[in-house]
């Protein structure tokens, strides 16, 4: 039988299930699971900005950006988002918001996990700072204002999230 991802519903931490019909008493219990007590997060070293481009040439700043970098650029029909260091922002950007830290989930997460993404937002939310989420094939990024970093931290590490800032 495949496997299948559900969440707990109460926004606390997420499952793996082999089958969505399973009954709630087959289900593990809360005390088993590998909830958000076992989360990690990396606060990365440097500032992030979030800006919009006015085209898809202007984010050629993209590719001289070593690895070690991350950048995240989307792209609708409505527009064109660039999440950079704040050092790389091209000049071009026709809108911008700076200020920001990015902390990263370490590791590849599993696709049928369901509610680690909403159980961090929901921690932060409750502690009044707000976030900007990107997500890779890999893994999950949340960006926040770095004047909010220390709280962002504190209410993590309350609900039990371990957070490793940069050295």
């Amino acid at each position: 039988m495949p496997e299948k991802a559900r969440g707990l519903g109460d926004g606390t931490g997420y499952i793996l299930a082999s089958d969505p019909a399973t009954p709630q008493t087959d289900r593990l219990d809360r005390s088993k699971l590998d909830g958000m007590e076992s989360t990690e997060l990396e606060v990365l070293p440097g500032r992030f900005s979030i800006i919009k481009l006015p085209s898809i040439a202007h984010a050629a700043v993209l590719i001289g950006l070593p690895g070690s970098h991350p950048a995240f650029l989307a792209i609708t029909e409505h527009e064109i988002s660039l999440v950079c260091p704040t050092a790389a922002v091209p000049r071009t950007a026709t809108t911008r918001e700076d200020g920001w830290s990015l902390m990263r989930l370490p590791g590849e997460l599993d696709f049928r996990l369901v509610g680690l993404l909403a159980g961090l937002t929901t921690t932060l939310a409750e502690a009044q700072v707000p976030v900007f989420a990107c997500s890779t094939f890999d893994t999950d990024y949340l960006l926040v204002k770095s004047v909010n970093l220390e709280r962002a931290a504190r209410a993590l590490a309350e609900s039990g999230v371990t957070v490793h800032l940069p050295a």
